[in-house]
């Protein structure tokens, strides 16, 4: 989500790790790019890259500086010195900037072959195939890190998002559940836990996360929506409207819709009315035509509507928006409900 605080808990000096936030008014954008630019995140005044091929992402691969990423997040323990840059990190950094992902693996798995007991080497391939989308080699890399390096928590993060977007729920919740033993004052800004939660059935534990996260993020339309959710399973749907969290300001479209057919005084009409109105940046209709149906979606979950909750699921997945993390919530939660994991 987003305007997550600058954490104060001590570290190293230069030692920082950014989890993703979903997009704000100032970071609502499509996706992709096409060029490579280092950028401040505002929130936290650190960098982030955006590579050819995609901005990773609004909500989900939010990339650390690759030119540092492989030691400032792993150990957080290295000095100036120990931080420069290899003549072979500059070379994969620059592969997978110039669109040569594969290169880029070869020359991260050299990394590993010359150095075994590297962790960054092992954070910096896993995170190339994060970023390409090969889920199982990253995360056998994380693994594989963790065994090297048992306190790298920034790999379960990692490996935590990954286990949810392969559909291993319990797996998700149980890495981001180590990960906050490591790092409890992380909690605020981990809304892809709630999410995590909520699938998982453990709806008390997400009210307390989307909770949590307002603090940091007292805008969002998505976290009072997934809030209501939990609050919906736990105690039915007037309470959850009674117990429904502002979200003031939230410019998205069509988040104002959104939530106020969670409110009671909306409709699922209106929210795809209002979804189909032009944005400014054209690209953007599909994102909109994606909320709009994802949230009518779990509207009707709440309502134990299961024809129109699969109508509009189906709708939202059929967005195909891959490097979208809601997108990947619903695919996730389609698989789930075809499968019988999920009621």
């Amino acid at each position: 989500m987003c305007r997550s605080p600058t954490r104060t808990s001590a570290r190293p000096a230069g030692c920082s790790a950014t989890i993703p936030r979903r997009r704000s008014s100032r970071a609502y954008r499509s996706l992709w790019s096409g060029s490579a630019e280092r950028k401040v995140d505002p929130g936290r005044n650190r960098c982030c890259v955006q590579l050819p091929g995609g901005y990773f992402p609004g909500m989900l691969f939010r990339v650390l500086p690759i030119i540092a990423v492989v030691s400032l997040t792993v150990g957080c323990a290295v000095n100036a010195a120990a931080q420069a840059e290899s003549p072979l990190l500059t070379e994969a950094r620059r592969a997978f900037q110039a669109g040569d992902r594969d290169q880029a693996i070869r020359i991260a798995t050299q990394m590993i072959e010359e150095a075994p007991k590297d962790p960054n080497n092992y954070f910096l391939r896993g995170r190339f195939y994060e970023l390409t989308g090969q889920r199982e080699k990253a995360l056998a890399d994380f693994s594989k890190l963790l065994e090297v390096s048992p306190f790298a928590s920034e790999a379960l993060y990692h490996r935590a998002v990954l286990h949810f977007l392969l559909g291993r729920i319990p797996e998700s919740v149980a890495d981001f559940a180590k990960f906050l033993e490591a790092q409890p004052d992380r909690m605020p800004a981990l809304w892809q836990r709630g999410i995590a939660l909520y699938y998982a059935g453990k709806f008390e534990e997400g009210r307390k996360q989307f909770e949590t996260h307002r603090t940091v993020n007292p805008g969002d339309v998505e976290n009072s929506v997934w809030h209501f959710l939990c609050v919906a399973r736990l105690r039915g749907v007037e309470a959850a409207r009674e117990e429904l969290l502002p979200a003031p300001g939230d410019p998205r479209i069509p988040m104002r819709e959104v939530y106020e057919l969670f409110a009671g005084t909306g409709s699922p009409e209106k929210v795809l009315e209002r979804a189909e109105t032009t944005p400014l940046n054209a690209a953007l209709l599909p994102l909109q035509r994606l909320y709009a149906h994802l949230y009518i979606a779990l509207h009707y979950e709440a309502l134990g509507n299961e024809t129109k909750r699969r109508e509009h699921l189906q709708k939202a997945v059929d967005a195909d928006l891959k490097n979208e993390y809601m997108w990947e919530v619903a695919r996730v939660h389609l698989e789930l409900l075809k499968s019988g994991k999920l009621k």
